[in-house]
């Protein structure tokens, strides 16, 4: 007995749209299967409009499935079946979707992605994932995950990298980062680059140098002068414009302001008389207006407007 033909070729024969080849699998299939044919047939007669406006939203299209069989009269002793075969339909029309989504841009090189005003979260083909800041854009290659991993950033991007034996590599300007699945942030500003690894490990290359990195290490690289300066521990607040959240404990008040100005991005200066004072406080994606008073507040300290964007604490 024939197996039933794949989904792809199921949408495409109810569609009207089926190539020569997908008719006769359809109608071989058919031939040795009349009565599940038929009944996908009617199923596709009253689920298949959603074809035309499909999301790729399979909760959703479960929810009309489900409206649907719950309200209809026409229904037998075999619906729970029915619903199962509804659902393949629904995934089916997902996966054309999906199928004729990929074929119209495979052609197109690279895939391009851009954060605007908020962060963008990315689900690359490999499994792997990345969140891009406001401002960034990332471009992936042609042929990714086929003979390469490889990605193009401009700005900064954090990567949770799928673990494959083919190597996942992130190029900014003359600077290659290379990893085979681990978690680490990348950021480049105006020549110069920094890379943070919060997980296993990464190389990191540029003309004539090339640096290794672990967990909780970090490496900056600037373009005009070709210095390199590795450091570590990695502070948690480095990774605040993912997390909206800043953690300071026992922390110099100077290096306080450094995070915080980096967060917001604001010039805070610090009065000299402070320098050793420390502070231990938590902020959850506050206002640069309410983590001031808190630090008022708690420090007994003012907070002076210098400027748009500069502050001074005294």
């Amino acid at each position: 007995m024939m197996d039933r033909p794949n989904y792809i070729t199921l949408t495409e024969y109810f569609k009207g749209e089926a190539s020569q080849e997908m008719i006769e699998a359809v109608t071989s299939w058919q031939s040795e299967n009349p009565n599940e044919f038929q009944d996908l047939q009617a199923i596709w007669e009253e689920y298949g409009s959603l074809a035309k406006s499909f999301k790729p939203d399979l909760t959703k299209a479960w929810n009309q499935i489900d409206e649907r069989t719950s309200n209809s009269d026409t229904r037998t002793s075999n619906t729970h079946w029915l619903v199962k075969v509804a659902a393949t339909v629904v995934i089916a029309i997902g996966m054309g979707w999906l199928y004729q989504a990929y074929t119209s841009s495979s052609n197109e090189s690279p895939r391009s992605f851009l954060a605007t005003n908020e962060n963008l979260s990315i689900n690359l083909t490999d499994g792997t994932s990345v969140i891009l800041s406001p401002g960034s854009s990332l471009e992936v290659a042609e042929d990714f995950a086929e003979h390469r991993r490889s990605v193009y950033l401009k700005g900064k991007g954090f990567f949770d990298v799928e673990k494959d034996p083919l190597a996942f590599e992130v190029h900014l300007n003359e600077v290659r980062v290379l990893v085979h699945g681990t978690s680490f942030q990348v950021a480049e500003d105006q020549g110069q680059t920094e890379v943070i690894v919060k997980e296993g490990v990464v190389t990191v290359q540029a003309p004539q140098k090339e640096v290794t990195l672990v967990a909780n290490e970090q490496v900056s690289f600037t373009s005009a002068t070709s210095e390199w300066r590795k450091t570590g521990p990695v502070s948690e607040n480095q990774f605040a414009w993912k997390t909206r959240v800043l953690t300071f404990s026992k922390t110099a008040m100077t290096d306080f302001a450094r995070d915080l100005g980096k967060y917001y991005e604001v010039a805070i200066e610090v009065d000299e008389e402070l320098v050793n004072r420390q502070i231990t406080t938590r902020f959850n994606d506050q206002s640069l207006a309410e983590v001031f008073e808190v630090v008022q507040v708690t420090l007994g300290v003012k907070v002076d407007t210098i400027g748009a964007r500069h502050f001074r604490i005294e």
